[in-house]
């Protein structure tokens, strides 16, 4: 399916979804998205924020995302 939405939609889009699933899973015990799934959002998020830098640039937890890897959610969330 081709998403016709600016950069800058898909990543704080993909930063809300890592953040509310993140926390269902770590924090709550009660995922409601499968592990693929949440892999794949973060798989895109990777992408999207390496070839469209200043569409980062979102000011909704920036740096929390400036060197997003799968893991950095979970020490997020878990502090």
């Amino acid at each position: 399916m081709l998403d016709l939405r600016e950069p800058h939609e898909i990543i704080l889009q993909r930063r809300h979804q890592m953040l509310v699933h993140s926390y269902l899973y770590y924090k709550k015990d009660a995922p409601v998205i499968s592990d693929d799934k949440w892999q794949q959002w973060a798989n895109e998020l990777t992408d999207l924020q390496t070839r469209y830098p200043e569409a980062a640039k979102l000011d909704f937890y920036d740096e929390v995302f400036a060197d997003w890897a799968s893991v950095l959610i979970s020490v997020f969330v878990l502090a």
